[in-house]
């Protein structure tokens, strides 16, 4: 049961060219701020690393994960599955830190509707023009 102590969700939503992913890695910086880290099914990119910018795994284990409701939000964009697992957040806010989430607006609504309880704070980033 969350208590006065637990850390807070932090969201940051955008379309894709924002800065959102800036603002996230300049957050993450600060003390007691953890990054929400995603599975996906899609494949890693050059510079990414397997259990620090995503956790990737095949559309099976996805669909698993589904299965055992074990995530906070989840979306299919582009094909590919993203996604938030609970036990990593929620473990991090019952230790009292702060986790931020670099998700689309499809995630947010699906956190802000759990109504969990514990303290959220959503943010939609517009990009510059």
């Amino acid at each position: 049961m969350p208590i006065e102590n637990d850390g807070i969700m932090v969201i940051l939503s955008s379309p894709s060219g924002a800065g959102k992913t800036t603002l996230v890695n300049l957050l993450s910086q600060e003390d007691n701020f953890e990054v929400s880290i995603s599975h996906t099914t899609r494949q890693p990119r050059p510079n990414e690393i397997q259990d620090k910018d995503y956790f990737f795994v095949d559309e099976n284990e996805f669909k698993r994960l589904i299965k055992n409701e074990e995530f906070l939000e989840y979306a299919k964009v582009f094909n590919n599955y993203y996604g938030s697992t609970r036990s990593p957040v929620i473990n991090n806010l019952s230790k009292g830190r702060n986790v931020i989430f670099d998700i689309d607006w499809q995630g947010a609504d699906q956190i802000k509707n759990k109504r969990l309880d514990y303290k959220l704070i959503t943010f939609f980033i517009l990009p510059p023009s």
